[in-house]
Parts: structure tokens; sequence; C-alpha cells
């Protein structure tokens, strides 16, 4: 029995992850993200509870197509290992297996097949499932519902974005000219902290301006080379008819 190793990314490595990612994609390809599978620990188990909800944000904002595991909009957890029997718990993968909380009826409201189900049901089924947090005034299920409405934004559908790291702080926006922008913030870190973005703006701005210039002296650099080949073969086309004579 192997344990699952839990690799717990910093936020610099998510920032990194996501514009690495995003310049290495062919002109006009469709990006996606994802925060887990049925192969690694669930995200509420990876960087705590507390964090789920500003994970779901960074990732259902972010360019592309987010894909959702399952229960990870709930902020499902791992099974405990003695909820395995011995044949399950030979592959710890089994612990993010649990079958969906839909409510607090048994088995999560998931299947009627009692203790035959394939897989138990997390032992928290009955306060953390679908029903209890619908109506709940405040949950994980309403905030990624939340950002799922956000997502239909042309901004975020179709915006530029540019990431920012400063502090424990990992923060980027989503712009589309003629609509509104998104500034997503989270901090990583145990304080309330204050952070400048007027710097990174004009730093954006900076860059820009250095693309537009450099965009310009490649123009400048082609219509130069046109005008020689144009040059070149101007003078091809006399010294052939001097020959011809």
């Amino acid at each position: 029995m192997q344990p699952v190793k839990v690799v717990v990314p910093t936020f610099f490595q998510i920032e990194s992850t996501i514009s690495d990612y995003l310049r290495a994609l062919p002109k006009n390809a469709w990006p996606n993200f994802n925060l887990g599978n049925h192969d690694k620990p669930r995200i509420a188990d990876r960087v705590t509870e507390e964090l789920v909800d500003a994970m779901n944000m960074i990732y259902m904002l972010l360019p592309g197509t987010p894909i959702t595991y399952y229960g990870e909009e709930l902020g499902m957890k791992d099974l405990e290992q003695r909820q395995l029997d011995a044949d399950r718990r030979k592959d710890l993968r089994n612990l993010a297996r649990a079958p969906m909380q839909w409510n607090a009826n048994e088995n999560g409201g998931f299947t009627t097949a009692g203790e035959e189900a394939w897989i138990p049901v997390n032992e928290d089924y009955k306060e953390r499932n679908v029903e209890a947090q619908e109506a709940a005034k405040t949950s994980h299920l309403k905030v990624y519902r939340k950002l799922a409405d956000i997502r239909e934004q042309k901004s975020i559908l179709y915006g530029n974005i540019s990431t920012h790291v400063d502090g424990n702080v990992l923060a980027f926006n989503r712009v589309k000219k003629g609509n509104p922008g998104y500034l997503v913030a989270v901090n990583f870190g145990d304080a309330d902290v204050f952070v400048n973005l007027k710097k990174e703006e004009k730093k954006e701005e900076e860059e820009k301006d250095e693309e537009k210039e450099g965009e310009a002296e490649k123009e400048e650099e082609a219509e130069g080379e046109a005008e020689a080949e144009a040059e070149a073969e101007g003078e091809e086309k006399e010294n052939k008819d001097k020959l011809s004579w």
C-alpha cells in the first residue's frame, strides 16, 4: 500500500504554471484548466478547506474551459483510510473517489445500494451535500455557481489576462475592450495585506509600448527589405534589357 503523495503548489508555482502554459499554446488554441481528478487528493485536502473558494475562483476565471471533478464545488474531502476495505485500501487513490454527496439520505443520496455500494460515502455527507449548501446563506456551492455565471461575461470568455505576484498575493485581471474588466486577488498568507497593483499596471503599459515599438521596427525592416528586393529586381531587369541588345 503506497501513500498518495500530496504536493501543495505555492502561489508562485500556480502563477508560473498559468503563464507558462498560456505562452506555450499555439496561436488561436483554446486552453483548459482543472484542479483535480480521480487520481489526486481533493483540493480541500491539498490546500485546506479555507482556500477552496479561492482556488475555484482562480481556475474558473482563467481563459479557456474549466474542468471540474465532481464534488470540488462542494469542497468535498477525501475518505479516511479506515473507511476502505482491505481490497480498496490497496489503491489509496480511492480516497478521492467517494460518491457525490447530494443530500443527507443514505449514501448521500447517490445510491440505494446500502452497504453494497462500490465505495463508501464520506462520513461528513449529512452536513456537506448539495441540498444543505443550496439552503445555506453562503456556501462553496453558491460561490461556485456565481463564478459559473460570471464566466458568461465576454471579458472572461475572450479577454486578455495578465498575472502578478506580490508577497503572498496572486492576482490577475481579465480585460476585453468595451466590456467590464475583472480583477482576481488571492491572499495565500495568514495576515491581511495591502497590495499596490498600479505599479503592475504601469509595467504592463511599458511592455505594451515596447511591443508596439518592436512591431514598428519589424514593419520598417520588412518595408526596407521589400524596397531592396524591388530595387534588385529592377537592376536585374535592366541588365537583361541591355544584354538583349
